[in-house]
């Protein structure tokens, strides 16, 4: 079972796509949307004695949830393999493509009117979520080292947004209904011209406690991973 954790603004949405034209909507459980089998419209709404046979009918279930989720925890406990995956983005420049995204948009949970600098001094809701939030997506905790850790204990692989060549050919190694990399989408740029406007907040120490820990976690994968953690991949029990 592959496990796809879509964290925000890292390039999830395009991937949804590229799955669902691999191996079709009806082999793919996304979370909170429209289209899964029977209606469950999200992974907790499934009811609990059916769970385990329920979604092993997918090869993949993804969206908007953590690897801690207890439902993938409750599959493993079930015996069923599962493979944790995901991708990251270099943390600030996800943090200003998702501030610019709730900004846009006045019905978003994380919406402000304020700018980028005032939002950020008075602490508003986007960047409290955002705070360490590509760790806290992959362990449940807030710091990288408690990250790392949990990461060597679980099968995974995460990959960077900047090298995400390597980790579709890596998952379609696992998964060879995925086949080749034809047909991906190209990368959603949304309101282009947005990154200029942010650019001098790119040292500001209000900014880096909020990414410090997150930056950790991408230099981690990046650097000493070549972009690409693998771990376990070919455990028979994952």
């Amino acid at each position: 079972m592959i496990v796809f954790s879509h964290i925000p603004k890292t390039g999830g949405s395009s991937f949804r796509e590229w799955f669902i034209k691999k191996l079709g909507r009806e082999k793919i459980f996304w979370h909170r949307e429209p289209g899964n089998l029977e209606g469950f419209g999200g992974i907790r709404r499934i009811p609990l004695d059916r769970v385990v046979d329920y979604l092993t009918q997918f090869e993949m279930i993804g969206g908007h949830f953590g690897f801690d989720e207890p439902v993938i925890t409750e599959l493993e406990a079930a015996g069923v393999p599962v493979l944790r995956t995901c991708m990251l983005r270099e943390p600030f420049e996800r943090l200003i493509s998702h501030f610019d995204f709730v900004a846009q948009r006045p019905n978003h949970g994380s919406h402000t009117s304020k700018s980028f600098d005032k939002a950020l001094e008075s602490n508003e809701r986007v960047f409290r979520r955002n705070r360490s939030q590509q760790n806290r997506y992959l362990s449940g905790s807030p710091t990288f080292e408690t990250t790392r850790q949990w990461l060597n204990d679980h099968p995974c692989l995460i990959g960077t947004l900047e090298k995400k060549e390597a980790f579709l050919r890596k998952l379609s190694g696992r998964c060879s209904a995925l086949g080749d990399l034809e047909g991906f989408p190209n990368e959603n740029r949304g309101r282009k011209r947005y990154r200029p406007n942010y650019e001098e907040f790119r040292s500001d120490p209000r900014v880096a406690r909020v990414i410090e820990e997150d930056r950790k976690l991408y230099r981690w994968v990046e650097e000493e991973h070549a972009g690409l953690f693998v771990h376990r991949l070919d455990n028979k029990k994952s």
